[in-house]
């Protein structure tokens, strides 16, 4: 997307700041069927590191390339995610019913440390997919070793993905404050800071010091 808003490190914000408000309500609209919410993600992120990279020219046609060309695994990678996640409620709900004291405790830490490797995966699966040619398998082999391998920096990507639902469900009105910022720039800032994260993450992988399978 191209539009002219001047020179200055301002107009570059500012030209930044819109391609992310595009891009994040691009990703909103195109998860609402939900099986395809893995491709708008993947969308969502090579656009959001086109801003990061070139000032994100081009970021809407990014968007709906990274769409298509992800589309078939990221439907997967959503179907199985969505049955995970679901059993991990299911869990914790039956948790919630029959168990109570120490046991109870020592089994929803366990449920926690599960729902953390799950969201570890997926923050490396998407961005893995949309940079590299591999079976699905392969993405979420190579994503489970790259959130070991770069630990810090995968505790600071499950943190900002499960921040919304952290604040919905223990903050409820810290969410409502935040609503709109969630709506308008909440996924594509987060996919943005992945891309930053990430980037010394594949120039590594791409120099041979580190490589995918």
């Amino acid at each position: 997307m191209k539009r002219k808003f001047g020179d200055g490190p301002i107009s570059r914000l500012l030209s930044a700041v819109f391609d992310l408000i595009v891009i994040n309500l691009l990703c909103v609209v195109c998860s609402l069927p939900v099986f395809t919410a893995g491709a708008a993600v993947s969308g969502a992120f090579m656009a959001a590191r086109a801003v990061l990279q070139d000032g994100a020219a081009g970021a809407v046609g990014t968007f709906f390339s990274g769409f298509r060309e992800n589309f078939r695994q990221a439907t997967f990678l959503t179907l199985g995610s969505v049955v995970v996640a679901a059993a991990l409620f299911c869990y914790y709900l039956l948790l919630r019913l029959y168990f109570e004291g120490a046991l109870y405790t020592a089994l929803l830490i366990v449920l926690g440390l599960v729902a953390f490797i799950f969201l570890a995966i997926l923050a490396y699966a998407i961005p893995l997919l949309t940079r590299y040619k591999n079976t699905l398998r392969e993405h979420i082999h190579n994503a489970l070793i790259l959130s070991v391998l770069y630990f810090p920096r995968t505790l600071l990507m499950v943190f900002l993905h499960a921040l919304p639902f952290i604040l919905f469900f223990m903050i409820p009105m810290a969410f409502v404050y935040t609503l709109l910022f969630w709506l308008m720039l909440g996924v594509s800032v987060i996919l943005l800071v992945d891309a930053m994260l990430l980037r010394g993450v594949f120039e590594r992988l791409e120099a041979g010091e580190l490589r995918p399978r």
